[in-house]
């Protein structure tokens, strides 16, 4: 039951995790924006985005200890890429992982499904 509910959290911020790039995205086409376009012309990306979502959510849901492994490792990189010192609470680095890791997901997902 813990680890059905560890999925659906981590879906859940997986999720949110898409929504905030696709409206990054769509930022470009505020003036112009078409609902058909948006879904219709881009069915490829929204299929291999939510498979990938979906993959990564049930590997960290079912592997705690490489979530938090993952978390901690990104959290340092990023803090020596940044030459910074976050000091980001460890209840938080997994939320950060995904919204930031499902973000990088999606980037994946559009160039691989506008490649031609």
């Amino acid at each position: 039951m813990e680890t059905l509910l560890i999925f659906l959290e981590n879906f859940l911020l997986s999720l949110a995790g898409l929504l905030f790039y696709v409206l990054w995205v769509a930022r470009e086409h505020l003036y112009n924006f078409n609902w058909n376009i948006f879904y219709n012309k881009n069915k490829v990306f929204w299929l291999w985005a939510f498979l990938v979502q979906l993959l990564y959510t049930i590997i960290m849901s079912f592997y705690t200890e490489l979530e938090q492994t993952v978390a901690i490792r990104l959290i340092a990189s990023l803090n020596s890429l940044m030459d910074t010192e976050w000091n980001v609470n460890e209840e938080i680095t997994v939320t950060i992982v995904y919204l930031t890791g499902t973000w990088q997901l999606s980037r994946f997902a559009k160039r691989a499904s506008t490649k031609k």
